[in-house]
């Protein structure tokens, strides 16, 4: 059984990686952009890892494809990746002091069937000066993250405490990714390093 793991984020490719399981990298073929967000963030990561997984299906049609997507809410409104360094820094400026919900959607596709969940983490930002976000902002940090930010090294100083999976702040929470690969018989405790 083919392990693919459905994504462009280099820090799901380490998490799977400490694992001994064997698997293959590649990135999806998904039109993200043109999912409309309609205010559910959780049905609408959903979405998006499920789409991803299925437009990788027809090149890995044995594989087990394992997909996922993280985005950041607040308000009412879905922060995904910034565009630029100007949205990044307007991102960091409404999160600072002020408490976000991070929620990642794990998706299994295999054999015609997907089988999803979503893990919620709730961040609450430390108060950040102008100079600080500048700071963070340009080590580019904010790169092709959900919200902006990360919350591995020099992110560390944006985040005053989570509630909920590190992990999943980090857009892989291995506790469901473990429980939606027992679904097609993988088991990520016979893979330890």
């Amino acid at each position: 059984m083919q392990l693919i793991l459905g994504s462009r984020s280099p820090r799901r490719r380490e998490l799977l990686a400490q694992f001994n399981v064997p698997f293959h990298a590649c990135s999806p073929v998904f039109d993200e952009e043109a999912i409309p967000f309609s205010g559910d963030p959780t049905a609408y990561a959903s979405t998006l890892a499920k789409g991803k997984g299925l437009s990788l299906q027809e090149t890995y049609p044995q594989g087990v494809i394992l997909t996922a997507d993280t985005v950041v809410y607040k308000d009412g409104k879905i922060f995904n990746k910034p565009q630029n360094a100007e949205e990044a820094k307007s991102f960091l400026h409404f999160f600072a002091n002020a408490r976000q919900m991070v929620y990642t959607a794990v998706c299994v596709t295999y054999n015609g069937h997907q089988f999803c969940e979503v893990e919620g983490t709730e961040v609450l930002f430390n108060e950040l000066s102008e100079a600080q976000i500048d700071a963070y902002v340009a080590q580019n940090h904010w790169q092709g993250r959900a919200g902006g930010y990360t919350i591995q090294s020099m992110g560390g100083l944006l985040v005053n405490r989570i509630d909920g999976d590190f992990y999943n702040v980090v857009g892989f929470p291995l506790s469901k990714v473990q429980k939606l690969l027992l679904h097609v018989g993988i088991d990520l405790w016979n893979y330890l390093r």
